[in-house]
């Protein structure tokens, strides 16, 4: 049964601008899909220091470290 708060998708987002937005207005995440994989992008509203949160100033350089020690090693482990 198809609710009319139901999202319904012909096909997969194909491309980072059509992938679909889910979070909880701190942490987000954008997924989309290639054609070998699953894709999502994950974004916290304190850590970026390009943020005007005045937060994410304390975090200088957090997002290179968090892709280089956690999320390429994920996604190598992904990969295969």
């Amino acid at each position: 049964m198809v609710s009319e708060t139901d999202l319904i998708y012909g096909k997969p987002a194909s491309r980072l601008v059509e992938g679909h937005p889910i979070g909880n207005g701190r942490m987000g995440m954008l997924v989309w899909t290639t054609p070998d994989a699953l894709q999502f992008q994950i974004n916290r509203v304190d850590v970026f220091a390009v943020n005007r949160n005045a937060a994410g100033a304390r975090f200088p350089g957090r997002k290179h470290r968090l892709w280089l020690e956690r999320w390429r090693p994920a996604s190598l482990h992904l990969r295969g």
